[in-house]
């Protein structure tokens, strides 16, 4: 095999890198649309998209996940930092991946009594292994509300505070772009031609009021005390 030849197909092989669509999210205030994600509904059969594993960062803050919304590939994992002076939680009873963090506080990890540190200290780390929209919650503060959306391929992209976007994009054909976000019933859908793509991707979308968090029980099933957080 000539060298020309060996690298032709080691291009062939080789994962593609992508172009990107720049886009904006319309119909509600900008900052109400920060962090939502925007995917290409079937993304795992285009040409992959190679990067390694990561780990991402989400605050507990004022009472609230930050950033709300979370983006991963299968693999990634999160670190949840704790810069409250009270005790957090995180939780997700979603069975796919449901996971519970435990107790901590200024950076050290405590048993149920709130007393007794554990030996583990630090952030707490959640790994991220399957597909899926995830809600995540805090065992005590019930407004706490956060989501990870978790794709099997790198066709995603998150809206900024101005409701724009980049979107890594196929090179040909038409596809199904999906937005989701916590105040959408269901993720809004539109078919867009990649052969053709527009300068500017514009998606509609009409949010719902809601309430900070959704309805819930605490890990165990359990309502949650009446007052914000059982005064933790």
């Amino acid at each position: 095999m000539s060298a020309r030849s060996l690298l032709a197909l080691l291009l062939l092989a080789a994962p593609a890198s992508a172009a990107t669509l720049k886009g904006r999210l319309l119909g509600a205030k900008p900052a109400e649309l920060a962090g939502y994600a925007v995917w290409i509904d079937g993304g795992e059969d285009l040409p992959p998209l190679a990067r390694d594993p990561r780990r991402v960062t989400v605050n507990q803050i004022a009472k609230k996940f930050s950033p709300e919304i979370t983006t991963l590939r299968v693999g990634d994992e999160v670190a949840f930092e704790n810069l409250d002076g009270v005790f957090h939680n995180v939780f997700s009873l979603d069975k796919r991946n449901p996971f519970d963090v435990g107790l901590y506080k200024g950076g050290k990890r405590f048993n149920e009594d709130r007393k007794t540190p554990v030996t583990e200290a630090g952030a707490p780390v959640q790994k991220f292994p399957v597909v899926g929209k995830f809600p995540i919650y805090c065992n005590i503060h019930p407004d706490m509300f956060g989501l990870v959306f978790v794709f099997a391929h790198g066709y995603y992209a998150q809206a900024d505070k101005d409701g724009l976007f980049e979107l890594p994009a196929p090179a040909r054909g038409a596809h199904v772009v999906r937005v989701d976000g916590p105040r959408l019933k269901a993720p809004v859908s539109l078919v867009v031609d990649f052969d053709h793509p527009p300068a500017v991707l514009e998606i509609p979308v009409k949010l719902r009021w809601s309430r900070a968090a959704p309805d819930h029980t605490k890990k165990d099933g359990s309502p949650y005390q009446d007052g914000p957080g059982e005064g933790y």
